[in-house]
């Protein structure tokens, strides 16, 4: 099945018969025609998990057969219905209250406490969005599993030549404000009529984790954008979140940003600032190897996570990693998978790429820092270690990524940005629709 063919209530029903599925014992779940017991399977993408490292596995553990399949979030929840739910399963931090929420975890507290690979004291802090007790507690207690390599995902990436060429100098070790970056991305904005040639300033993935990254800069104040039990949804109402939108709104009417009436002419945000096609971009430590490529090779200089209200973060808003589903028929030979992946050779393996930031503090020395752009990116990173926080996300969200606020801004922006509605209409269709999403996830299971 796939993921864009079905609604969001299509969803619901499908978790729903999942959720039933799993209260089942473990001990009396019922048996897979397809998987033994000897057979581990794990839904994680192909080029996160290669041929290559299955075959490695293979050979130290012989008596457990790897079977890698592709992530598909459907896929996974109408497995878990069918009751052949992977052993382990690739997610992303917003994704585990709501499955918290459905007992849809194995708990991994006795196994990290056991184990001479994974120990809890050697876990980033970032690990604390795989701990709960509850889906309303995430960051403390039982564990139910860890991220296989993270970033802090807010910090910037500046052009220095587009900078230069504006008169514009930056310090690496000083944290902009991020009216400041604005300022920056205006100045270096570059239009050919109404055509943007060069954007000022592009988000992270900024479409799919936009509410994401409003949570980030919310954090700062003390606030966010839902109530204190999640089930509603304020963004009319409350000044701060109105206007930490009216900061991305503004910089996409301006064309500054990209948008339906300022189009990128790259195929992603990435491949336009490695192309000189945006001065600044809000990427994380993550982007360090494609930063350091082709005529980005030259310009490209990591900046922390700018400062909405003076009292920085510099959050992880992705947390990849992997959970082990509570139907798992062979629990132990799910953790031996669980960590190698985590812990040993693929992990070293993800260390030394520089793609992300290891999940163990162990493994921090293997990271690159040999070049002058490698050591000026890993002195940033030390910046952000210590301002590194978890954002609560919503459990009655099920679609994660893009979860239906952020849905429902991208489906609405066009309307406002080309003036078929006001700002305000854009903020309530967001807040209306987003409500009905949190409600149809009450209704599918009560947290």
């Amino acid at each position: 099945m796939s993921e864009k063919k079905l609604s969001r209530r299509d969803l619901l029903k499908v978790l729903g018969t999942a959720t039933a599925a799993s209260v089942l014992p473990v001990g009396i779940a019922k048996a897979s025609p397809r998987f033994q017991t000897d057979t581990v399977t794990f839904m994680i993408n192909s080029n996160e998990l290669s041929d290559d490292e299955i075959n490695q596995f293979h050979e130290a553990n012989p008596d457990i057969t790897l079977n890698r399949i592709d992530y598909d979030q459907t896929r996974f929840y109408a497995m878990l219905a069918a009751g052949t739910a992977p052993d382990i399963v690739r997610v992303q931090a917003p994704t585990i209250p709501q499955y918290v929420a459905r007992n849809l975890l194995l708990d991994l507290t006795p196994y990290f406490e056991a184990s001479s690979v994974l120990q809890p004291d050697d876990l980033m802090p970032v690990n604390d969005y795989y701990r709960a007790d509850g889906p309303l507690a995430i960051g403390q207690g039982s564990r139910y599993g860890m991220v296989k390599d993270w970033s802090p995902d807010m910090t910037i990436w500046v052009n220095a030549t587009s900078l230069e060429e504006a008169g514009i100098t930056v310090d690496p070790t000083q944290r902009l404000t991020y009216q400041e970056l604005a300022d920056i991305a205006r100045a270096t904005v570059q239009k050919q009529g109404d055509r943007v040639l060069v954007h000022g300033l592009l988000f992270a993935n900024a479409g799919a984790w936009i509410d994401r990254v409003w949570m980030a800069m919310l954090l700062e104040k003390e606030t966010g954008l839902y109530s204190e039990d999640f089930r509603t949804i304020s963004l009319r109402d409350n000044s701060d979140v109105l206007e930490v939108i009216r900061f991305y709104y503004d910089l996409a009417l301006e064309g500054v940003s990209d948008s339906v009436i300022a189009p990128l002419s790259a195929g992603w945000h990435g491949e336009a600032f490695v192309n000189g096609q945006a001065s600044c971009l809000q990427y994380g430590y993550w982007f360090t190897p494609m930063a350091n490529t082709g005529e980005a090779e030259d310009h490209a200089v990591m900046l922390p996570a700018p400062t909405w209200a003076d009292s920085p973060v510099s959050p992880c808003i992705t947390a990849t990693g992997g959970v082990i589903t509570a139907g798992t028929q062979n629990p132990d030979a799910a953790w031996r998978v669980f960590e190698w992946y985590f812990g040993q050779e693929p992990a070293q393996n993800r260390a030394r790429g520089g793609w992300g930031v290891p999940g163990l503090r162990s493994l921090l020395d293997l990271m690159p820092n040999e070049t002058d752009f490698q050591q000026a990116t890993r002195a940033v990173l030390d910046i952000e270690l210590e301002h590194n926080f978890t954002i609560p996300f919503n459990p009655y969200l099920i679609q994660p990524e893009p979860t239906p606020v952020a849905a429902s801004y991208m489906n609405n922006l066009e309307a406002a940005l080309t003036g078929a509605m006001t700002f305000d209409e854009l903020i309530e269709a967001v807040e209306r629709e987003s409500q009905e999403a949190i409600d149809e996830g009450i209704a599918s299971a009560e947290v």
